[in-house]
């Protein structure tokens, strides 16, 4: 079974999730699962999750806790990799547990019902540059928010993931994803304009629960310019934002429903401010019509959308959305109150990275 497959089956793990939720990371030592007196799985890593009968028998569930509790108690060991994962938002979501010793448990998870709609275990094997594992039963939903018997299909033959360091967390990315991530990692691709899902804690790969104290992993990476430790072979993956500067800026106006496409969906302005200006940067730097460059000075929450991409320079526009009095404000953060905008100016930086 290819690669691809592989892809596919992780990414139906998980769904967009738009809010932040708190996980309940694990505590220092990794709890002993167990199935409390009215049939949930006392995890150890959030809330008790149930098991639907529909899926499940009772010899499956006894079977799951078994598994996850021998991958917990890897907690001892050397092996700085394992241990529990999460992947997705604050509605669904995929938990890993695993070690070289105890193999690993997949629970794909709906958050909002507290039910593991699908899991998966098996052996893991681990390398300096691969974690591989290979499953040995597989129950349920592929995905945390499946309906229907098309999403139960089994997994493929093998797992595969690239660990990755980087802003003080590691990761496992599956294998035929890094150059996703390279997208991830440049804010290219479908991941241009994607801060918004950071910023309200969705997490897009497997991210290792942090601290001793425990952290969900939510948000990926801590915000970081440094560049993502991987494995020899698996750096040409890792991309390069297009960055730039505003060079020129032109005359302001004011509209009303103004919407630009973004991720998943649009935004929607009921007042805009729209003012448009021309920057240093095109399709021979990697600059594309529509793509979204974030302004990184001044930090105010500003991007520029390029109109119209040209070979060197293109346009854009920045877009502001107005209160009730005309008023373009963003919210502070380091004085903690709203404030208004700084007006649009040439040498403001630019770039399409998140981080």
């Amino acid at each position: 079974m290819g690669m691809r497959t592989v892809v596919r089956y992780l990414r139906r793990a998980v769904s967009v999730g738009l809010i932040a939720a708190a996980l309940g990371g694990p505590p220092a030592r990794p709890a002993a699962a167990q199935v409390d007196k009215w049939g949930f799985w006392e995890n150890g890593v959030s809330e008790a999750w149930w098991l639907s009968a529909k899926d499940f028998t009772e010899e499956d569930g006894a079977g799951v806790v078994a598994r996850w509790n021998a991958a917990g108690r890897a907690g001892a060991s050397a092996n700085a990799w394992a241990g529990d994962y999460f992947r997705g938002g604050s509605t669904h979501g995929t938990y890993v547990r695993w070690s070289p010793e105890g193999g690993f448990v997949i629970a794909h998870v709906n958050k909002c019902a507290a039910q593991a709609v699908g899991v998966v275990y098996g052996r893991a094997e681990f390398t300096p540059s691969l974690v591989r594992f290979v499953p040995e039963f597989s129950r349920g939903a592929s995905r945390p928010h499946a309906h229907g018997d098309q999403h139960h299909a089994p997994p493929p033959a093998e797992l595969r993931f690239v660990p990755v360091e980087w802003g003080g967390q590691r990761l496992l990315v599956p294998e035929d994803e890094m150059d996703d991530f390279g997208d991830f990692l440049a804010g290219l691709g479908r991941y241009n304009d994607w801060g918004v899902f950071l910023f309200l804690g969705y997490t897009e790969f497997l991210t290792q629960f942090s601290g001793p104290e425990g952290g969900d992993g939510g948000g990926g990476p801590a915000v970081s310019a440094s560049r993502p430790k991987v494995p020899a072979g698996y750096e040409r993956f890792l991309k390069r934002p297009v960055e730039g500067a505003i060079i020129a800026v032109g005359r302001s106006r004011v509209v009303r429903d103004y919407s630009e496409g973004v991720p998943n969906g649009r935004v929607m302005y009921g007042r805009a401010r729209l003012t448009p200006v021309t920057v240093n940067v095109g399709t021979d730097h990697g600059a594309a019509d529509g793509m979204m460059l974030r302004v990184s000075e001044p930090a105010e929450g500003d991007g520029v959308r390029i109109v119209r991409a040209g070979k060197r320079t293109s346009k854009g526009v920045v877009a502001r959305s107005l209160d009730k009095d005309g008023r373009a404000t963003f919210y502070d953060y380091q004085s903690g109150q709203e404030r208004p905008h700084s007006p649009v100016k040439a040498g403001w930086s630019l770039t399409t990275s998140m981080f």
